[in-house]
């Protein structure tokens, strides 16, 4: 008795390139995820540095806010040295994952913008930490100003190197 021969049934042309896309689709979040790990460790440090250092800054911009103060660029000016870190971080690492794995697109958005929000979370962590009777106001602009402005970076970045 010989065996029967089996046969599979036939992958149409259709479903063998959506496998295919989804496959790449796949490697290339990989990829991107990949290159992000590299520098992802950059952001939060940069950022927990600048806290620690604007930490009095911070503090009296904090009260500038809440006394109304005489000239209104004061109290913002320190809450703009956090935020331009963010952005600076967002472009470097948009660039880095980009370069680096040769994603563009959604890709790169999404895992570039997981890690500036990552950045903004560790800030929050860490503002606790280094502010003992609570985050100021300031700080709290500061870091939600850190995360929309950095993810704006993103995208206006993905889109120059895409």
């Amino acid at each position: 008795m010989t065996p029967e021969p089996t046969t599979q049934p036939k992958e149409s042309d259709a479903a063998r390139d959506q496998r295919r896309a989804r496959e790449a689709t796949r490697e290339t979040y990989q990829a991107a995820t990949r290159a992000a790990l590299t520098w992802i460790w950059l952001g939060p440090v940069v950022c927990i540095a600048a806290l620690w250092a604007l930490k009095d800054a911070l503090i009296t911009a904090d009260e500038f806010i809440k006394e109304k103060a005489e000239f209104a660029t004061e109290p913002f000016m320190p809450v703009l040295l956090l935020v331009a870190v963010g952005v600076v971080y967002a472009a470097f690492l948009t660039w880095r994952v980009t370069q680096s794995s040769g994603a563009v697109g959604k890709p790169v958005y999404i895992v570039a913008g997981g890690g500036v929000l990552l950045t903004a979370l560790a800030c929050v962590v860490a503002g606790l930490a280094i502010f003992s009777s609570g985050l100021p106001g300031a700080v709290l602009l500061s870091i939600a100003l850190l995360a929309f402005a950095g993810l704006l970076a993103v995208f206006a970045v993905g889109q120059v190197l895409g």
